[in-house]
């Protein structure tokens, strides 16, 4: 099993949040991967092209055979299964580009990107000709560098406000965000949807649970009581709903339900 997180080019940072290369060679039994919502869109390179995605309570699932796609507006819970072998190259948009990249895209579910963006198809060629994760990461370098964003006044704002977000490991409310940036509620409230595609309290809600999860699995001694605590919940069922927007399961269920080979290289 190999798991990379490369970032991109210094340039591309407030473009893109990071690159993440997973490859896993085990026969044997289909197996799944649970996935959190982060609220950053992405592209998706898939090498096999074959699986299944798994979501929402009663586990709907959507076949995968797309070599590039991403996906839209589905709710929680996620899984991921296969068998044998998957690999894949994910390109994770900051989170104040998702409009920018895919407010054009009028499809839900797991969408097709092989024509939206053709050019990504390069990288799925490279990852079939066993290119090194360097080479891939150039690739994908070259194609964003090519496009030559301009960030706007209003994107640069609520990147500042995910800043600020990620900075508090989302622990915060809204009121201490409008006070920092001494705008209203409604105003970020709305130029955040508009640029994020979700509504601020989601996202809020999403870092938090993230952090939290990165936690209890690098000290997995921790009780999840002690952990909802140090992260600012003070009702346990304030906690598990809260845990159940981001993940569609309860914390037992989701952390119950971690896979042996994604702990072991954690």
């Amino acid at each position: 099993m190999l798991i990379k997180t490369p970032l991109p080019h210094s340039s591309l940072r407030e473009i893109i949040k990071e690159y993440y290369y997973f490859q896993l060679n085990e026969k044997g039994t289909t197996k799944h991967i649970p996935i959190v919502d982060d609220c950053c869109h992405d592209f998706i390179v898939f090498k096999e092209a074959n699986a299944l995605f798994c979501f929402g309570d009663q586990q709907k699932t959507l076949n995968i055979k797309y070599k590039v796609f991403t996906i839209l507006d589905l709710h929680p819970p996620y899984q991921l299964k296969f068998k044998d072998n998957l690999t894949f190259f994910t390109i994770k948009c900051q989170p104040w580009m998702n409009r920018y990249f895919f407010s054009e895209i009028n499809e839900s579910g797991v969408v097709n990107l092989e024509n939206h963006n053709p050019q990504l198809l390069q990288i799925h060629q490279q990852m079939s000709d066993n290119y090194t994760i360097e080479e891939i990461v150039s690739t994908a370098d070259d194609f964003f560098r090519n496009k030559q964003i301009v960030i706007t006044d209003t994107v640069q704002f609520v990147m500042s406000v995910c800043q600020f977000i990620y900075s508090k490991k989302g622990i915060l409310r809204v009121k201490e965000i409008s006070n920092h940036f001494n705008k209203s509620r409604q105003y970020i409230n709305k130029v955040f949807k508009q640029e994020a595609m979700c509504s601020l309290k989601t996202f809020i809600v999403s870092v938090r649970i993230l952090n939290l999860i990165k936690h209890k699995v690098k000290h997995k001694e921790l009780s999840l009581t002690r952990l909802s605590y140090d992260y600012g919940y003070f009702d346990q069922a304030h906690f598990i709903n809260d845990f159940k927007k981001v993940s569609g399961l309860t914390p037992s269920q989701y952390f119950n339900r971690l896979p042996e080979f994604i702990l072991r290289h954690t």
